[in-house]
């Protein structure tokens, strides 16, 4: 009998399609077909390997001038052998016997799916985006009127007349190999092959960097500019692209980083190998005197701060070299994963198309033996009923937080489909035995639809709304400014407000420690136990701070100032009234020491007319500075360089700074009225001459020059502005040289200086810059410039200030609090122990308010030895941010839609606002534009669907795995 009869080369029909490649090799070897196929599914292994390397690795395996002519070629080999054995299985003919489909020649037939799924999502793109297009310009016309306009405007050629041929005979043959087709779906081999290739693709997204952006469909990489960045890198060996050669698609740059993080974190696993970051004996003494203040727990926590910053440069300096020593594979591997969609892993058209044959499979499992017939049209009923009733349940119950009428829809939709599906389903699949596993099918049938209609439909972005301000009906897609999207309605903020964690910064003066003071967070009830010295029980604390209560509002009266016995401490004070009435009353404190940097000790009208401080005693003339005083100073730290500790510089334009680490520092311009525009921050500053500016935000610019020379940075340095808390400093080239501003209201140019001084025999006088004294009476306005009088009142020499502090009680009324969105300071109620536990307690209730007015956000000590600072720590996350927003009809008047009261039109960053088919939640704030809300958009009609088959999913394991156990062990039983 030939071998043809026998079955050997018989073709594969109805299914029964099994690879003949390691039958035919265990003949012509003589091993086993077992240990055949194993030798060449490794021969394929090490194809796919080998066929990697070249493309990643060539340069170092062939040689730097081979690799160009020979990388082809050796690809081209590794593929052959990589993909024989899965295109030979589906070729070759099979045994005489009918098998299922094996692992192989499964894997064969989902990669040459989901090649042409990849190839139809690129060919498809520009039709589906023509189509969205007409649609959204349509507000909602039928999809199909963008075939006249795609027509008009692109035309139909050989490209259409391709893909109708391949629907014609892909859907001819779905048809006619039907049975073929759902024996390979409903594989095991192929179900574990999908389930493995999604889990290799998810893997696959987390561990290789996604692009800026990749959730939009329209971004790509430019891999001709990325090339240019790859050249830089190559040659000049950066760790990061210097400001001025960025051009916004620094894709490698952010990769290669990423990339070599990881690779050299997993080449020392456990920190084997990485540095340490030693301290030096000075710091470790530093510690021991810091820990004696705040404790054990602060000095362990502000060790391992200072080890892992000086530590991190070094590590950072390591990962740089290594990467730069491999430089050409990251840059290969980037290429790869480019060309692959491996970095925009989630949004291309192989995984759609692998998620696609997922659901396919999961069908075919969950109808295996469907059959439409009379007698299970109850079925379908029961089906029905079962979905309509949990889905309606879980959006009662909250679960799914959508409006009923865009949800009645979709469940309407799904009871449908389950009513026509449900009439083929057989009894035993709806029996307790298998009711589990049909519900999980099904929620990954509805989780797979809703990804799917994610794909096609989402959209997402940022919109940027300011108190005040008119309604927007555009905003940011995929937060990049230079797409734009319009809703067919406009939104409007009508409140918003950000609120910080309320936070205690305890000051020992005397220690001048160099770095900050932790920032205690606060809640009521809580004691802090601070200052500890050796007693015979061991450390015990000599301050105790307690927390009795914390206000969301109070007002911060004038304080209440007298002058007290003769005993008490010198402390000068002028009261001054602005324009001349009670209600400008104004407390100012003598100027001292060489630094006249605190902004709320001096007085400077609106219109720039004159600067005003205060002077008490002999030489009033020695406040005013020379012509080369510092505009401000500059605190620097070099972090790994010295001690670590800053360094304060005195800021004079167009001088050269030497700091720490060898690194110079060129003093280039400043503002006091720094904005940004169009221009960029470079111009973002007044153009008239800096004595002119008006008094808005200072800056600093400066070119920051290496050790050695090399690439300078230019930075611009604003006040009042943290750039390692806010993330700034991680973007900038020289990320190691930390840079905080603190400009001079005194010393900088500006308006013309006066000096209110006062003596302690009672004299007083207004001191002009020039020299010339004029009178300064009580009761009458000074001889200053401006319109704007200024009367002193009182002058004293041992002031006692108490501050003025009412503390308001909440309105808030069920969910919703109409005091969180007034503005003003918020206050604490603190009890402050001495020595507490010895008979020297003593015990000084603190009143607090996070207000700098009449300094009532801090508490001095009777001795001097403690200060408490009371703040809203604006440098973390914030404690809670919320909005409230209208929704305005596209019509003449801006009609207000009717959405409910400020509660239910208001957002948090989890908490939703719904409407239209868009989703609008708390995004992003900035503590220093306390108008700006930053509110979240998403269109993405797939979310409640995901959601759906989430929680079936859920109740399907819970049926399966806990339900049927159960019942089936009380069965017997119940039967007994």
């Amino acid at each position: 009998m030939s071998d043809e009869k026998q079955g050997v080369w018989r073709r594969p029909r109805e299914g029964a399609i099994v690879s003949g490649v390691a039958l035919a090799l265990s003949r012509a070897s003589g091993f086993s077909p077992r240990t055949a196929r194993v030798l060449f599914v490794a021969l394929a292994l090490l194809g796919a390997v080998l066929a990697l390397a070249f493309a990643l690795f060539d340069h170092a395996i062939l040689g730097r001038f081979a690799a160009q002519g020979l990388r082809p070629a050796l690809i081209g080999m590794g593929l052959l052998l990589a993909f024989s054995y899965p295109i030979l299985a589906l070729a070759l003919p099979t045994e005489e016997r009918p098998r299922r489909w094996d692992f192989g020649s499964a894997l064969g037939g989902l990669i040459v799916l989901v090649g042409i799924g990849q190839a139809l999502g690129v060919l498809l793109a520009p039709y589906w985006k023509s189509a969205k297009a007409e649609y959204v310009q349509g507000e909602g016309a039928w999809f199909l009127t963008w075939i006249g306009p795609y027509r008009a405007e692109h035309g139909l050629g050989p490209k259409e007349a391709v893909l109708l041929l391949f629907f014609l005979s892909g859907g001819a043959f779905v048809v006619f190999e039907r049975k073929a087709v759902k024996a390979f779906f409903r594989s095991m081999h192929v179900g574990v092959t999908l389930v493995a290739l999604t889990t290799l693709s998810v893997t696959a997204g987390v561990l290789v960097p996604q692009i800026d952006g990749f959730e939009d469909p329209e971004q790509r990489v430019d891999l001709a500019r990325e090339e240019q960045d790859f050249r830089l890198f190559l040659e000049r060996g950066y760790q990061k692209l210097p400001a001025e050669l960025q051009d916004g698609h620094e894709q490698y740059e952010a990769f290669r980083w990423a990339e070599g993080y990881f690779v050299y974190h997993l080449l020392h696993l456990y920190g084997i190998g990485m540095p340490e970051g030693a301290l030096t004996p000075s710091m470790r003494e530093s510690l021991e005197r810091f820990g004696e203040k705040y404790g054990t727990e602060e000095r362990e926590n502000r060790e391992k701060q200072m080890k892992a910053a000086f530590s991190g440069q070094e590590k950072v300096n390591k990962i740089g070299a290594f990467i730069h020593r491999h430089e050409p594979e990251f840059w290969r591997f980037f290429q790869v994963s480019t060309v692959l969609d491996l970095n925009r892993t989630y949004k291309s058209h192989w995984f759609a198309a692998l998620l696609w044959c997922l659901g396919i499979a999961v069908f075919l499992s969950a109808y295996k033996n469907w059959r439409l017939e009379r007698a299970r049209i109850l079925h379908g009923v029961w089906v029905t009923l079962g979905w309509t009733a949990f889905s309606c349940a879980l959006k009662l119950f909250g679960a799914i937080e959508l409006p009923w009428g865009e949800f009645l829809p979709i469940a309407a939709a799904f009871g449908a489909a389950f009513l026509l599906l449900g009439e083929g389903v057989p009894r035993s699949t709806l029996s307790l035995q298998k009711l589990g596993f049909f519900v999980v099918h099904n929620g990954m049938l509805v989780l797979l639809i809703g990804g799917f209609v994610s794909k096609l439909f989402t959209d997402r972005g940022i919109l940027n709304l300011f108190l005040g301000e008119a309604a927007q009906s555009t905003y940011f897609r995929h937060y990049d400014t230079r797409k734009r999207a319009r809703m067919p309605f406009s939104v409007r903020l009508d409140e918003f407000a950000r609120k910080e964690w309320r936070a205690l910064n305890v000051y020992f003066p005397q220690e001048e420690f160099t770095s900050q003071p932790p920032a205690y967070t606060l809640w009521d009830g809580r004691t802090i136990d601070l200052d500890y010295v050796e007693d015979e029980g061991g450390p015990r604390p000599r301050l105790r701070v307690r927390v009795d209560r914390l206000h969301d509002r109070v007002e911060v009266g004038t304080p209440l100032v007298s002058e007290a016995g003769s005993d008490a401490q010198p402390f000068p004070l002028a009261e001054v009234w602005l324009g001349g009435t009670e209600q400008g009353r104004r407390y100012m404190s003598p100027l001292v020491g060489q630094s006249q940097s605190y902004r709320h000790e001096i007085l400077r009208d609106a219109e720039g007319s004159y600067r005003l401080g205060g002077a008490h005693g002999d030489d009033p003339l020695a406040h005013f500075p020379g012509s080369r005083a510092p505009i401000g100073h500059l605190e620097v730290t070099v972090v790994g360089e010295g001690d670590g500790a800053p360094r304060s510089f005195p800021v004079r334009l167009g001088e050269e700074l030497e700091v720490q680490g060898g690194y110079r520092i060129s003093l280039v311009d400043a503002t006091t009225d720094f904005h940004t525009h169009e221009g960029g921050p470079e111009h973002a500053m007044d153009g008239a001459p800096l004595a002119d500016q008006p008094r808005g935000r200072a800056a600093l610019w400066v070119d920051i020059i290496p050790p050695a020379g090399g690439e300078a940075e230019r930075r611009v340095v604003l006040e009042d502005f943290d750039a390692v808390q806010t993330g700034q400093q991680e973007r900038y080239f020289h990320s190691k040289v930390l840079l905080e501003l603190a400009w001079d209201d005194w010393s900088a140019p500006g308006p013309p200086r006066y000096l209110l001084c006062w003596r302690s025999d009672g004299s007083s006088a207004l001191i002009c810059e020039t020299g010339e004294t004029l009178p300064a009476e009580l009761g009458k306005p000074l001889a200053l410039p401006g319109g704007e009088g200024v009367v002193p009142q009182r002058f004293f020499e041992r002031a006692e200030v108490k501050s003025n502090l009412r503390f308001l009680e909440s309105s808030r009324t069920g969910g919703w609090d109409r005091d969180f969105y007034a503005p003003g300071p918020r206050g604490a109620e603190l009890t402050v122990i001495l020595d507490p536990g010895t008979t020297d307690e003593v015990t000084v209730p603190v009143r607090l308010a996070t207000d700098e007015f009449a300094q009532s956000n801090l508490w001095f000590s009777p001795d001097g030895r403690v200060v408490l600072h009371f703040l809203e720590n604006t440098e973390g996350f914030p404690f809670e941010w919320r909005s409230v927003l209208s929704i305005l009809k596209p019509d003449a008047h801006g009609t207000v839609v009717d959405l409910g009261e400020e509660e239910e039109r208001e957002i948090r960053v989890n908490d939703y606002l719904y409407y239209g088919g868009y989703r609008f939640f708390q995004s992003n704030a900035d503590p220093r534009e306390p108008t700006y809300s930053g509110i979240g958009v998403v269109f993405d009609p797939g979310i409640p669907l995901v959601l759906l088959g989430m929680y079936t999913i859920i109740a399907g394991t819970v049926v399966a795995f806990l339900l049927r156990p159960v019942v089936l062990r009380r069965k017997p039983e119940v039967q007994g």
